[in-house]
């Protein structure tokens, strides 16, 4: 899928106040995982910052609340408002699912979510490790790592104006697309997947329509 700016819904953002995307003629790519429409970012998010949480839960002896605050706090700063202007939920999303990969790696925690044991991948075998499970990004991304779903919150008013009034231009021009995206966020049924963590890794606004049903 195509990464030019002018194609994005920041092609309108042509502020020095924003200077992280005002000199970025070509943004990170988006991918296709199901019917996910994701940016190539959430990977590395998946993959590094990840590893972060599970180092502040289980090396450094910290709860799960400590690594989901560390994670808002980041987006609050030099990861998201500071640099480029954006809080992504959407990259929380992947955190949380990343610090979920690596508790699997060898299964010795419980995973937040539920405690399946099918996402073990490795385990050790006579005093060797053995790979017993293939790693599928299916098993982790759904409709929230989709941040036209799960909508980004911006450093002002006029930057989300902006970028809102591309969206809605977008979504006019593709009739049936709010729907489409309601139908996605209830088929996952996400409120009763993330439970108590809806709060911490879901925009406001979705965690309220997802209530209401």
């Amino acid at each position: 899928m195509s990464n030019r700016k002018k194609e994005s819904i920041y092609r309108d953002v042509g502020s020095m106040k924003e200077p992280a995307l005002f000199f970025y003629r070509r943004l990170g790519d988006v991918c296709k995982i199901d019917d996910h429409i994701i940016g190539a970012d959430k990977f590395g998010q998946f993959i590094a910052q990840e590893y972060t949480y599970f180092k502040i839960i289980h090396i450094n002896k910290h709860g799960l609340t400590v690594a989901l605050r560390y994670g808002i706090d980041t987006e609050s700063s030099y990861f998201g408002l500071h640099t480029t202007g954006i809080y992504s939920y959407a990259d929380l999303v992947a955190n949380f699912q990343g610090f979920r990969f690596w508790n699997f790696l060898r299964y010795r925690h419980g995973d937040p979510l539920a405690d399946d044991k099918r996402g073990l991948y490795i385990k050790l075998i006579d005093g060797s490790w053995h790979q017993i499970r293939r790693f599928d990004w299916r098993y982790y991304v759904d409709s929230v790592w989709d941040e036209a779903v799960n909508q980004n919150s911006y450093r002002s008013e006029d930057f989300g104006r902006k970028i809102n009034n591309v969206i809605q231009a977008h979504n006019h021009s593709m009739k049936n697309a709010p729907l489409a995206l309601q139908g996605k966020i209830l088929s996952n049924n996400l409120f009763h997947k993330y439970g108590t963590y809806v709060d911490w890794i879901l925009n406001p606004r979705l965690t309220s329509n997802i209530k209401s049903f």
